[in-house]
């Protein structure tokens, strides 16, 4: 970005700012809006996650009744 000269610099108001440096601080405002909005949402899935009930593993007990084929038991 070029220097202003001194009298540049006298006759711009202090506040006065380019137009892509108000674009740029919309776009970083919303970017890290945006950003914030994700992180709360996996912050809350993760919170759910953590008071969901536990699935029982169910035992399960195989008995071979003979119906494999093999040889009978005498």
């Amino acid at each position: 970005m070029p220097r202003l000269s001194q009298a540049e610099q006298e006759t711009r108001l202090p506040g006065a700012e380019p137009a892509f440096a108000s674009e740029q601080r919309e776009f970083r405002r919303t970017a890290l809006v945006v950003g914030g909005v994700h992180l709360l949402v996996l912050i809350i899935f993760g919170v759910v996650a953590k008071f969901q009930p536990k699935p029982q593993i169910e035992q399960i007990t195989w008995l071979d009744g003979g119906a494999a084929g093999g040889e009978p038991e005498t």
